[in-house]
């Protein structure tokens, strides 16, 4: 009994150092390099078999990646992203992205998307004639009317005369990236800096124009931030027109962190168990001044969001989706270098063409089919990441099974270490802090995958 007890004691640090190190928070998406290639021929054939199913057919999302950035890579960006961003080299990949569209398109003609997503990279370094010719091809698809269609801008490379042309493609919403308003911050993380006037100015514009949501992103835990450098960000999004505020929070990237030492590791714990937590107190005491809503009031997830009541209650377009769901059933398709694509929780890929020329006989596109026990496993992590419990008669529902004689080894485990609460109705986490929260989530993680990834 002892042994098996300092097992799970190891376990449990073991989660938590590799949590630290890798920055190993919820990869739930994450690719094994054992898994096979496929050519676009072959996913729009599982795509031809997905659209055959009624049950399976709803609930679509489509996402263009534009891959380009301006000048800098900022140094917390997770997302794959190339400085070169020259006009024939931004030419040769609108039309790959039209020659793929047009490739998919026969598989989707008979589907209505509820939300179309454009992000990057940067998006907005496209000119207004690539702009044009993109938006052109993607409106082919046919969407529902009430449809979220977001655009991501940077300030410094949006103008007015590309937010009309959004607007007239039928473009509701945009998100902008401001992170701080800092720029000695913003230095640190090797970001453009864009002044208060050009955010008042550009933010202005778009809010006159009409757009139905405007959002900025913002970052905490950033090197050398300030608690006020935090309120002056928020004052500025909201007085410029902003609908809403994303707080992100700064992730310290495994590539920045290969030589961590005990120390490092330490100034990293308490990042995540005091940092975090009174960065988000000074955003909440912030946003009640001006008068918004939080509404997401744990501490341990990867962003927040901020907005007014009317809003809340105003804004009632669908929102796309970057993961699959189990209890929506959503799917979601994407086109670009390093698009990820999936039909629900049980049908997944991801583009890693690097190539400007489409060629549908190409396996560059890394594939993925999710069985019921790692489904299951899925699930119970975005559920305890995002509402820190599973509702046990929603997993029955979903699965055929109950919770508890799945995971029966993974909850006994955390009921040792005392930190979950089990009922007849929800498994719930009593985590302390952001590490501890994902690494009580590792008990339920898939363990060869998860060697895999590390």
């Amino acid at each position: 009994m002892k042994t098996l007890q300092n097992n799970i004691v190891e376990k449990y640090n073991w989660y938590k150092d590799i949590t630290i190190e890798k920055n190993l928070f919820t990869p739930v998406n994450s690719f094994s390099n054992k898994l096979p290639f496929e050519s676009a021929e072959f996913i729009r054939n599982a795509w031809n078999l997905i659209m055959k199913n009624n049950r399976l057919s709803d609930r679509l999302s489509l996402y263009v990646h534009i891959p380009f950035c301006y000048k800098t890579r900022c140094h917390y960006c997770m997302y794959y992203a190339l400085i070169k961003h020259d006009t024939n080299l931004i030419d040769l990949y609108v039309q790959y992205l039209i020659d793929n569209i047009t490739y998919f398109e026969p598989v989707f003609a008979k589907s209505t998307f509820e939300s179309l997503y454009i992000g990057g990279g940067t998006p907005s370094l496209l000119n207004e004639d690539q702009l044009s010719k993109l938006l052109t091809k993607i409106n082919d698809f046919r969407f529902h009317p009430s449809s979220e269609k977001t655009y991501e801008q940077s300030i410094l490379t949006t103008s007015k005369e590309k937010i009309e042309l959004l607007k007239n493609f039928g473009i509701s919403r945009l998100s902008f990236g401001m992170q701080s308003i800092e720029p000695n911050v913003l230095k640190k993380v090797n970001r453009a800096y864009a002044d208060e006037q050009k955010i008042r100015e550009i933010i202005g514009y778009a809010k006159k124009t009409g757009f139905g949501e405007i959002n900025i992103d913002l970052m905490i835990g950033l090197p050398e931030e300030t608690s006020q450098g935090l309120r002056d960000g928020i004052q500025v999004a909201y007085e410029a027109g902003a609908d809403c505020i994303t707080v992100y929070i700064f992730r310290h990237l495994k590539h920045h962190m290969d030589q961590l030492d005990s120390a490092r590791k330490k100034t990293i714990v308490n990042y995540n168990k005091e940092h975090v937590p009174e960065m988000l107190k000074v955003a909440r005491e912030k946003v009640a001044e001006i008068g918004w809503v939080d509404t997401v009031e744990d501490d341990n997830t990867e962003y927040q969001y901020f907005t007014s009541d009317e809003h809340l209650r105003e804004y009632s377009l669908s929102g796309y989706r970057t993961q699959p769901d189990s209890e929506y059933g959503n799917n979601t398709v994407g086109f670009g270098h390093s698009s990820f694509s999936y039909a629900q929780d049980f049908f997944r890929y991801e583009c890693r063409e690097k190539k400007y020329a489409f060629n549908p006989k190409s396996k560059s596109y890394v594939f993925d089919m999710v069985y019921k026990n790692d489904r299951q496993r899925i699930y119970t992590i975005e559920k305890l990441n995002r509402d820190r419990y599973v509702d046990l008669n929603q997993f029955l529902d979903l699965f055929g099974e109950k919770f508890e004689d799945v995971f029966n080894q993974e909850i006994n485990e955390i009921l040792y270490l005392e930190r979950c609460k089990i009922d007849k109705k929800q498994f719930r986490l009593t985590s302390s802090d952001r590490i501890e929260h994902a690494a009580l989530s590792k008990f339920f993680w898939n363990q060869e995958y998860l060697k895999q990834l590390i």
